[in-house]
């Protein structure tokens, strides 16, 4: 039997990072809050909060996935528990995954990236850039 490591992971469609995530209880429609890529913060190391969602093809049902954040070091500044991919019928299926980020710690500004990993392996990512806040006066 193959070990989790060794088996493919998904095909990475596209991830998105946003604010938060809305789902329409009667059209069961996904609305993504507040897109963008760049946040701003009063001081570093400082603490941010966000959602991340990501669409793949080709999951399996034994698929561990989960999203970090990390810097040009591959330092983690944050990590999502493990999750669960909600998929169609069938492998060829389109496959969601979306979480709330919390207390993702930036140590300074700069360039991040959000990346999507699953069985062990780097799906896609996405780049995010942190940076200090300025008052308007």
């Amino acid at each position: 039997m193959a070990k989790r490591a060794d088996l493919p992971g998904p095909v990475g469609l596209g991830i998105v990072v946003c604010e938060s995530i809305a789902q329409d209880w009667r059209t069961n429609k996904v609305h993504l809050l507040g897109i963008g890529s760049k946040f701003a913060l009063e001081s570093f190391p400082g603490a941010a909060e966000f959602a991340v969602y990501a669409v793949m093809t080709s999951v399996r049902e034994d698929c561990v996935a989960y999203f970090e954040v990390v810097d040009w070091e591959d330092d983690v500044a944050g990590r999502s528990d493990d999750l669960p991919l909600t998929k169609g019928t069938n492998v060829a299926d389109d496959a969601v995954a979306a979480t709330f980020l919390r207390n993702v710690l930036f140590p300074a500004p700069g360039d991040y990236f959000v990346r999507f990993i699953a069985n062990r392996q780097l799906v896609m990512e996405k780049r995010i850039m942190v940076v200090a806040a300025t008052r308007e006066e």
